[in-house]
């Protein structure tokens, strides 16, 4: 069997909103090179990434220096944003002195 007839497939991995959305500009990016012809010289692969994935030179240098640190083994996986925001603590420290004058003055009023 030919390897260029082989089918990739990965099973039960989903795939999310911006990740169908990188896919959808990848796939657009090659129909019009098929089309059109390479636009971009194969040499230059970071343009070519940027045009065909539409995301910025920052998010490159991002995940490039992430991908370098799984390599190294300094990391496991890509991280993923936080889901949530860091709350900030609203609770203070009340000092047993300053416990005591505010009860002595919730008291006066009762």
């Amino acid at each position: 069997m030919d390897s260029s007839s082989k089918k990739v497939r990965v099973r039960g991995k989903i795939i999310h909103t911006q990740s169908r959305e990188i896919i959808a500009n990848i796939l657009m990016f090659f129909k019009q090179e098929a089309e059109n012809g390479v636009t971009i010289p194969l040499t230059n692969y970071k343009q070519r990434l940027f045009a065909a994935t539409k995301i910025l030179e920052i998010t490159y240098r991002r995940i490039s220096k992430e991908s370098n640190s799984i390599e190294r083994g300094e990391t496991s996986s890509f991280l993923s944003p936080r889901k949530e925001r860091l709350k900030r603590c609203t609770k203070k420290d009340i000092l047993p002195a300053e416990k005591e004058s505010i009860r002595n003055i919730i008291h006066i009023f009762i």
